[in-house]
């Protein structure tokens, strides 16, 4: 079946009917030979071929990241353009006013995707070279070592209490248990043993692929014991199957209700990994109790000689440290100080019973509870 599309050569008398004549005898030797490559596709076809194939058997945050970034940042600017006729320069009018707005790791994280776009458009030879080939990454943001106050963590505490399911109770639990904003997120019920009070996160759900188990007090596992089970995941997505997703707005809005300024979901966990030093938990135990909680294999030691080791000792520190917090949101609010020391004993309780004595680390923790202890007399 003869080709008719209509290839535009020119216009005359810009172009003579001669010139003319040859453009279109060597248009069609090229076409003849091959040489002559088909139409570029539209970046928004482009775009969901890419996250149809590309995201098909990632972690649906995943996916649901990919096409948010495309969507928002890359989308209103691009629609029906051909991928080949999109320039360097063009990227950059879009990546710059994000980093110069304050935002560079969004600035990095909208130059990571729409680098793996564009290469996986040259290896479905969509276009023949890719206008991020010489374009390097923003510059990265400045690590963050943001720790947060007694008086910050009780704010956002309270805050979290009163806010409720489903985003108050997963800070509530990135609060007690120091882990990531996605791994709680995707918890499901199957993963938490409320007999040994552990939680086992699979290896599909942590960010570096590797399992592993952490230890839960009774009054987090309470907690999760009060959540509504309408799903596979503790935290459902609105309107589907997925965990929950949508944190830019929520969490700003959260932000102002607590009344702490500067900070993000994941200081709660640098945190966490603080205040087990604080409390005195012995560095072998810390050592290894942070590595864990960071999700991190310990050269040289076998997972279960480690979990015989330091998990009595981690447990302790994770007692004390979730069996404090409470207390420190309530001295916030008019409240019984009965139920401040009802509070503070669980957390207490748990770390002397595990434990079974009474040693340098304990009386650190202790005297980190003497000043809560007073209003208790």
């Amino acid at each position: 079946m003869r080709d008719k599309r209509r290839i535009v050569i020119g216009r005359y008398p810009i172009i003579s009917l001669q010139e003319a004549r040859k453009k279109a005898r060597r248009r069609l030797a090229e076409f003849t030979l091959g040489h002559v490559q088909p139409a570029s596709m539209p970046f928004d076809e482009a775009m969901e071929s890419y996250l149809s194939t590309s995201f098909a058997d990632a972690k649906k945050t995943t996916a649901y990241e990919a096409r948010r970034l495309l969507t928002v940042e890359f989308l209103p600017h691009f629609k029906k353009r051909p991928l080949d006729t999109i320039t360097t320069h063009d990227v950059i009018a879009i990546l710059d006013p994000i980093l110069t707005s304050g935002r560079p790791s969004a600035a990095g994280h909208a130059y990571a995707q729409i680098r793996a776009f564009f290469a996986w458009a040259l290896s479905r030879r969509y276009v023949q070279t890719t206008p991020l080939q010489w374009l390097k990454a923003p510059a990265k943001a400045t690590k963050r070592d943001r720790v947060l106050s007694e008086t910050e963590l009780a704010k956002i505490y309270a805050a979290a209490e009163v806010r409720g399911f489903p985003f108050g109770h997963i800070v509530l639990l990135l609060i007690v248990t120091g882990q990531r904003r996605g791994e709680i997120a995707s918890l499901k019920w199957e993963y938490i043993d409320f007999a040994n009070l552990t939680i086992t996160l699979p290896a599909a759900t942590t960010k570096n692929k590797i399992e592993h188990t952490f230890p839960i007090t009774e009054q987090t596992a309470h907690l999760i014991q009060s959540l509504p089970r309408v799903s596979p995941y503790l935290f459902p997505a609105r309107g589907s199957d997925g965990p929950f997703c949508g944190w830019s707005r929520v969490k700003n809005s959260f932000a102002e209700v607590a009344d702490v300024s500067d900070w993000g979901l994941h200081d709660l966990r640098r945190t966490f990994s603080t205040r087990l030093a604080l409390l005195r938990v012995a560095s072998d135990e810390r050592r290894l109790g942070i590595s864990v909680l960071r999700g991190r294999g310990e050269p040289g030691l076998r997972r279960s000689v480690a979990s015989a080791e330091f998990f009595v000792g981690l447990r302790g520190g994770v007692s004390a440290t979730s069996g404090r917090l409470p207390a420190r949101a309530l001295a916030h609010q008019p409240q019984d100080p009965a139920e401040i020391c009802l509070r503070l004993a669980l957390g207490n309780g748990s770390l002397s019973a595990e434990r079974g004595e009474t040693d340098r680390r304990s009386e650190g923790v202790d005297r980190c509870h003497e000043p809560d202890r007073e209003r208790c007399n």
